[in-house]
């Protein structure tokens, strides 16, 4: 069941295998960071990422530092807007 943001606001992030997507569900768990994992369409994404992080627009700063800091490669699908 996906989480619901307040009226839209996400920033998606891409990995590019489930294990990814799971090492960094666990890393931002533990920064205190709700996210989901969820599948894109690599079609869609600058890497060809099949799997996505979703965070709340306002965690997606704190979420960035805490993929990198945890060695997860990833690509920045959807920056909130605004």
């Amino acid at each position: 069941d996906m989480m619901r943001y307040g009226g839209g606001r996400y920033a998606e992030f891409g990995v590019g295998s489930i294990t990814y997507a799971m090492k960094a569900r666990s890393a931002l768990d533990a920064a205190g960071i709700q996210s989901d994992v969820t599948r894109l369409d690599p079609a869609k994404t600058p890497m060809g990422c099949a799997w996505g992080i979703r965070v709340n627009a306002g965690a997606a700063a704190g979420a960035e530092r805490t993929m990198r800091s945890a060695g997860i490669v990833y690509s920045v699908i959807t920056r909130p807007s605004g």
